[in-house]
């Protein structure tokens, strides 16, 4: 009887830890995050996308220094410039330019509350699917939503980022200049509205790059929620 007993309970035993197995070297199973934490990764995601995205854009050179992001002069400035340059008078171009990718550089230092705030009130509906889009889907999904209102909220940062690296000045010079060599200049240009959509499509790009770096690169997720959401799809 004792025999069969013991018998029993190994058995018992044997088929409890077959229960417990998941393949060779796995560990215990763990729960797939469900939708409220899914949604609360991705938000996470997308802030510590707008830190990076800060840190890299408003250092010195952030813009100027990156071929991605570089700000060349507008369309209707690039004929005369180069008109300059054969004059001996390029460095007219390239003053205005640079005070471009500075402002630039500025501005990015202060969008980082603008960009938080709009991801914090960005919908997130069916998270699942979204953990499961093509990388910088979210990010997208964040410059749908925020539209004009970031832009226009952004408006005064970079109007006082183009007065500080002198943008206008830099303007005047090349404008003389191209007066001088009775080079003709199409109108004046709308720096102002050229310098927020070539700022914004930069942040909005370098976002998309942290994006899917948190995507696809565990180093990349640095929180415990980021390595558990991402991990798990």
């Amino acid at each position: 009887m004792r025999a069969g007993r013991r018998a029993v309970l190994a058995a018992v035993v044997a088929g409890l830890w077959a229960g417990c197995a998941v393949g060779p070297g796995a560990g215990p199973s763990v729960d797939a995050p469900g939708a409220v934490e899914v949604e609360a990764g991705l938000r996470e995601a997308l802030q510590l996308g707008v830190e990076r995205t800060v840190v890299r854009t408003a250092r010195r050179g952030g813009f100027a220094g990156d071929p991605q992001l570089h700000i060349q002069l507008p369309a209707e400035l690039l004929a005369p410039a180069e008109a300059l340059r054969e004059a001996g008078m390029g460095w007219a171009a390239d003053d205005l330019e640079a005070s471009l990718n500075r402002s630039a550089e500025l501005t990015a230092a202060g969008a980082g509350p603008l960009l938080a705030d709009a991801v914090a009130a960005l919908p997130l509906e069916e998270p699942s699917a979204l953990l499961r889009a093509p990388p910088g889907t979210v990010t997208e999904r964040l410059r749908d939503a925020s539209g004009s209102a970031l832009r226009e909220e952004l408006r005064p940062v970079a109007a006082e980022a183009m007065v500080r690296s002198e943008v206008e000045q830099r303007y005047l010079d090349l404008s003389a200049r191209l007066v001088t060599l009775s080079i003709p200049e199409d109108g004046r240009v709308d720096l102002d509205d050229y310098l927020l959509d070539q700022t914004l499509d930069g942040l909005f790009a370098v976002l998309a790059q942290e994006e899917t770096r948190i995507r696809e690169q565990p180093a990349a997720r640095t929180t415990e929620r980021l390595q558990r959401v991402f991990g798990a799809r």
